[in-house]
């Protein structure tokens, strides 16, 4: 990657599992990131098993999975301790992760990333017959397995090295199996010191991926500066901001160096956003006046502990799966920045 590329391109880990449910929050994270990572930690999949159970639609007609040994020679499984409906669980969530990855196949590679996936993404696209002048042509397109694995706690380790921030979405709801659960996006602000910092954008529908691309082509002369003022966020936060700070100090030193940094960009972005809401943008924007919020603050240094909350939608943030993370030392340091995206719960999905 070229040095010019590298200092305008804002990148981003997804946190909160391997899908998003709310295909609005695809339409603002491809607007508001140049790239976005998936994480690839069935762990903490095996973990949300335990604590929530997943419906999905014509469940009589759901294909059967089973998770294949990368070596033949192997017979671990990794789900051997989980019970019967948490197994269930497990292979709801992949299912609905690969539905995730095949409706929003255009956007990878430009747009999304991840391991669990061959680099060609979610489709394999072969052509068949080449059509003559002014005809169609043929194509072959096979849908690919999913790759998931087990260990790689230090993943988001090296996106953090490579200048990624993580993302955290609110918004996924998701049932327990047992009553008490509280919803988490406010624990996950409040531990991010995040609750009193927000930049808000127009706010975003469900949009077919090719309107998304053709959203972002149209505003290539105003994305490219929005993410490089929040690069240079990300990165001046940990020059700038001291050590052992309040959060009450973090907020007030955070809102200093948004209002410096990034609100030039987000002004312009918001305005090119806003004049063409009902005409070019009308496919990836509500007619609500105010609805995204990009939270931006300060994460501990608990990384794990933080994914954890934010994929299990409140479940306990003690488990000792997350205490066990919590000891990987790759995990233990501290990131410029993380992001929290809250759409308008009150704006219909369809508006």
């Amino acid at each position: 990657m070229s040095l010019s590329k590298r200092i305008t391109t804002f990148e981003g880990i997804f946190c909160s599992g391997f899908l998003i449910p709310d295909q609005r929050h695809v339409t603002a994270l491809s607007l508001l990131f140049d790239k976005v990572h998936f994480l690839n930690q069935l762990e903490y999949v095996i973990e949300f098993s335990k604590k929530y159970r997943l419906t999905l639609n014509n469940e009589e007609n759901l294909p059967k999975i089973r998770l294949t040994p990368s070596d033949p020679s192997s017979d671990e499984d990794p789900l051997s301790e989980l019970t019967t409906e948490q197994k269930e669980t497990v292979h709801k969530y992949l299912i609905a992760s690969g539905e995730f990855f095949y409706r929003n196949s255009q956007l990878f590679s430009d747009v999304f990333q991840c391991s669990l996936l061959p680099d060609d993404g979610p489709v394999s696209v072969e052509l068949i017959e080449e059509g003559k002048k002014g005809e169609k042509n043929f194509y072959k397109v096979t849908r690919n397995e999913l790759v998931v694995c087990t260990g790689s706690e230090d993943e988001m380790a090296r996106f953090i090295n490579s200048g990624c921030v993580p993302i955290f979405m609110s918004g996924a709801q998701f049932t327990p199996r047992k009553t008490g659960g509280v919803p988490n996006a406010k624990q996950i602000a409040a531990n991010i010191a995040l609750s009193s910092v927000a930049m808000v954008l127009p706010s975003t529908k469900a949009a077919r991926p090719d309107d998304i691309l053709e959203a972002r082509e149209q505003l290539r002369d105003h994305l490219p500066n929005f993410w490089s003022s929040m690069l240079k966020l990300s990165s001046e936060v940990n020059s700038k901001l001291e050590p052992d700070a309040s959060p009450l100090e973090i907020k007030h030193q955070i809102d200093e160096l948004i209002t410096a940094t990034v609100t030039p960009a987000l002004i312009d972005l918001s305005q090119k956003l806003e004049m063409e809401r009902k005409n070019r943008f009308r496919r990836i924007l509500t007619s609500t006046a105010r609805g995204l919020r990009v939270l931006a603050g300060r994460p501990p240094t608990d990384l794990a502990g933080l994914v954890s909350g934010s994929l299990l939608g409140g479940a306990d943030a003690a488990m000792d799966f997350a205490n066990q993370l919590r000891k990987v030392e790759a995990l233990k340091q501290e990131s410029g920045m993380s992001y929290l995206l809250e759409l308008d719960k009150i704006a219909s999905k369809n508006s």
